[in-house]
């Protein structure tokens, strides 16, 4: 009796030298893995339409996008103002100088991959697999369109708040969860994935643990 009840508080132990349910090393190895395709890219030149955006929003300012299509496009029109709200803090803070504006893209892009590991985590996956799942997300897809081109953060933006909705959700902490849809809709228009994908991974997680409520009364 005594040596089932070590087994859990060990764990639970563990989890406490950790975070996410997995060791600080293992974390700060997928940050490392989510940093190395970036070194030596953050003084590179403007990109393509970069330039175009921060004009509009040292023109327009950080909140013009709430209301109307983002970049005021008239022919091609989306959504986006939580894209312009971080171009224009930014733009304000620092310019236009480029590694700032890199560095949060790869900030955000670091917080997508270990979000993913927490997901997973919650998700009762192995710590291995939660840790080649966080892998997987900070290699992928390798760095230029999340983290050097500068208004690629579209992406590096939203896939974190779509994650952390999922997160949220499978703790039970809807109002968070809430707040990350609506955050992951206000950056693109594939936040609109968030709350199906919370009833897919809630869904799951309940029916396993049915399945193992049914495991123990059958061996009861």
């Amino acid at each position: 009796m005594s040596s089932e009840n070590a087994g859990p508080s060990a764990l639970e132990s563990q989890d406490r030298r950790g975070w996410l349910g997995v060791p600080l090393w293992a974390l700060a190895l997928v940050v490392a893995l989510g940093v190395a395709p970036s070194v030596g890219t953050f003084g590179a030149g403007l990109i393509s339409d970069d330039g175009a955006a921060l004009g509009y929003v040292h023109r327009m300012g950080t909140m013009s996008d709430w209301f109307r299509p983002e970049y005021d496009l008239r022919t091609i029109r989306f959504w986006r103002p939580m894209v312009t709200v971080s171009l224009g803090i930014q733009e304000t803070l620092t310019g236009t100088s480029v590694i700032p504006l890199r560095l949060f893209n790869l900030a955000c892009h670091l917080l997508m991959a270990v979000v993913a590991v927490g997901v997973a985590r919650r998700l009762k996956i192995p710590v291995l697999g939660s840790v080649l799942i966080g892998a997987c997300v900070a290699l992928f897809p390798y760095q230029g369109g999340t983290v050097t081109w500068i208004v690629g953060r579209v992406d590096s933006q939203s896939v974190p708040m779509v994650l952390l909705a999922i997160y949220f959700a499978l703790g039970r902490r809807l109002c968070l969860a809430s707040l990350f849809c609506f955050l992951a809709l206000a950056t693109k228009e594939m936040g609109v994935v968030a709350p199906p994908a919370i009833v897919l991974f809630v869904g799951a997680v309940w029916l396993g643990n049915k399945e193992e409520r049914r495991g123990t009364l059958g061996q009861e």
